[in-house]
């Protein structure tokens, strides 16, 4: 690093090489550099270069990425301008450019003159490809304004305007969303009571044109997304899970990319089974084996689809830039169609506190909201809840609660939900504590009852020596025509500062419609032997009402050679239907102040062969 009044320089790099019985050597090397400049104490910029270039197998792909940023701060405004370029290449692929810039404008004048708080921002981008033809020919803009204030220090205001547009030039559609968002809330006490009221407010619209083509009109559906089983190292692989949140929309096509920065599609050889939920509990299936992009037989108006790698036909797929898209399709129509939907949603929340004494308090909560998408189902959300505490003695106390949740969506059935809850805490002496508690609930569709529970715990915590600490969980639950207890004990004994010892007990027992049980002990062992080794140990061993034996075991060493050199050594592995032992290594030593590597190797010996294996050297420059 290299400082001057006005100045600040560094650049760093790193190599990582990657080896691994089951999938092709990797090599990744980057480069960075930064340079701050600061003409003024109220006037400063930057400027920063990233580069970076991987090897998998015989394949290639790199990024370049150029930033400039330039701020302005004074007492009457902050103006903060920054703007970006991104090159991706791959090979046998076209570059892939993205090029953007951002303001940002607030007044800390008008905040400490106490007037209002605000923040202004404004933004465009491009992406094309160098393609010929072209995949990718977007263009961005984005804006928005944030106001909040704050009156009597109880009552605080808060308003926010949002709005991108879209336009494809390789389609010619475009696509314009606007939102806007006001909430308020209201706190105050008056001797004993507590008042709480907020609300919020949101509105938003989204108008998109696109061109018809020979199945209609498509329009892209906003979704939220999320991986329920990751892809490992980013590769697709069988039971890769997915699931998409489609909320109150209406959705006809989906399709997934694994590059949607270079609009590459999944390959047509994956496929996958394709379920729906209202509630992501209860699935229902409705394609199997299929590939992507996928058109439903029928408008899917669930809230939930989630989607699960069937096949991958012994390809390698890897995921980069990977996104769900959802589309609704309008059939029927030529030359340029508009699509516009439109979501309004409010909800307000009350909440009281009144302390009758010292000892005993009550709390009431109760909140409704309401959505109206267009086109769409309404829905109704209410719930509302009751809390009453009393702990009049310094060792005992006793809680109490009750909740009800009611939810209405189109001419679904309405769902309803209710709780009871009772739990006392008892301090018996300075090492004894005792909880035990008691929870029923229930749970109506259509004002028909689908399931109940009853839930009876119990727990005691005891320090028997300063050192030396126990605790004993009982629980028991009652559903349906099961019933299920579970017991644990564990015990922390701390033999001395560098020496811990903790060991475990489980017990589970089902029955009723089923019946089964399982048992497990444990103990694991810390030790600190010196300020250069550590050694640490345990072992699982499970049994239950199947026959089936299982014992896990692992056993690590850290030795710190110096303060440049580091290892870690240690194996693991388990004793049951499948045998397997791990066994790794890891060094890290700082070379210099300037450089350092790090080298990792582990391998696995199976029964039933197999013996995978993996091995990583990283070195790292920083200047």
């Amino acid at each position: 690093m290299f400082v001057s009044s006005v100045h600040a320089a560094s650049f760093n790099a790193s190599w990582n090489y990657r080896k691994s019985s089951d999938s092709p050597r990797s090599f990744v090397q980057s480069y960075s550099y930064a340079h701050a400049f600061s003409f003024t104490p109220q006037v400063t910029s930057s400027f920063g270069l990233r580069y970076t270039r991987s090897y998998t197998g015989s394949s290639w792909n790199d990024s370049l990425v150029p930033t400039l940023s330039l701020g302005i701060n004074n007492d009457i405004f902050t103006l903060n301008l920054s703007g970006t370029s991104l090159r991706r290449r791959q090979e046998a692929n076209p570059a892939f450019w993205v090029n953007s810039w951002n303001v940002n404008l607030s007044s800390p004048w008008l905040s400490n003159k106490d007037i209002v708080n605000f923040l202004a921002s404004y933004g465009e981008s491009y992406s094309y490809d160098t393609g010929s033809p072209k995949k990718v020919d977007v263009r961005s803009k984005t804006w928005g304004i944030t106001l909040s204030k704050v009156l009597w220090e109880k009552l605080s205001l808060n308003y926010s305007y949002a709005g991108t547009w879209d336009k494809d030039k390789l389609t010619d559609a475009t696509s314009l969303n606007q939102s806007h968002s006001l909430s308020t809330s209201f706190f105050h006490n008056w001797g004993n009571l507590s008042f709480g009221l907020s609300g919020q407010f949101n509105y938003s619209r989204n108008s998109q044109k696109s061109r018809a083509g020979e199945e209609g009109a498509r329009f892209i559906v906003n979704v939220n997304w999320h991986w329920e089983e990751a892809p490992p190292n980013d590769v697709l692989v069988e039971d890769t899970v997915a699931v998409v949140e489609i909320g109150a929309s209406e959705v006809d096509e989906i399709s997934f990319y694994i590059d949607y920065g270079m609009r590459e599609p999944v390959p047509f050889f994956v496929r996958w089974d394709i379920e729906v939920s209202n509630d992501g509990v209860d699935w229902e299936k409705v394609a199997e084996r299929v590939s992507l992009p996928y058109r439903f037989s029928s408008p899917v108006t669930y809230t939930f689809v989630r989607l699960t790698v069937t096949d991958v036909a012994g390809e390698r797929v890897e995921v980069r830039d990977a996104k769900f898209v959802a589309y609704k399709v309008i059939e029927g129509k030529s030359g340029t169609v508009t699509y516009t939907t439109e979501n309004t949603s409010y909800k307000v929340n009350l909440s009281l506190g009144y302390a009758f004494t010292r000892f005993l308090a009550a709390h009431y909560n109760v909140s409704y909201g309401k959505t109206l998408p267009s086109p769409g189902d309404s829905s109704k959300d209410f719930s509302q809840s009751f809390a009453l505490s009393w702990s009049k003695y310094k060792r005992f106390s006793l809680n109490a609660n009750l909740s009800q949740s009611l939810k209405e969506s189109g001419g679904a059935p309405k769902t309803e939900s209710y709780s009871l809850g009772l739990s006392a805490n008892s301090e018996l002496l300075d090492t004894l504590t005792l909880t035990s508690g008691y929870t029923h609930t229930l749970s109506k569709t259509g004002g028909r009852k689908e399931s109940s529970s009853d839930n009876f715990y119990l727990s005691l915590d005891a320090q028997i020596y300063p050192d030396l600490e126990t605790r004993w969980t009982n629980s028991l639950n009652v559903s349906g025509g099961n019933k299920n207890y579970s017991s644990s004990i564990n015990i922390t004994a701390r033999l001395k500062p560098q020496l811990t010892c903790v060991a475990n007990y489980g017990y589970d027992k089902l029955w009723g419609n089923q019946s089964s049980w399982n048992q497990k002990v444990s103990a694991v062992v810390s030790w600190r032997v010196s300020d250069i080794l550590s050694l640490s140990a345990s072992e699982d061993y499970t049994w239950n009402s199947d026959g089936e034996e299982i014992s896990t075991f692992s056993f690590s060493t850290g030795i710190i050679f110096s303060d440049k050199i580091q290892t870690n050594f240690g194996l693991n592995g388990n004793y049951g239907k499948e045998r397997m032992i791990t066994h790794y290594f890891t060094i890290s030593w700082g070379i210099s102040r300037h450089l350092a590597l790090r080298f990792s190797y582990s391998g696995t010996r199976k029964e039933d062969g197999g013996n995978p294996w993996n091995w990583m050297l990283i070195v790292t420059a920083n200047f």
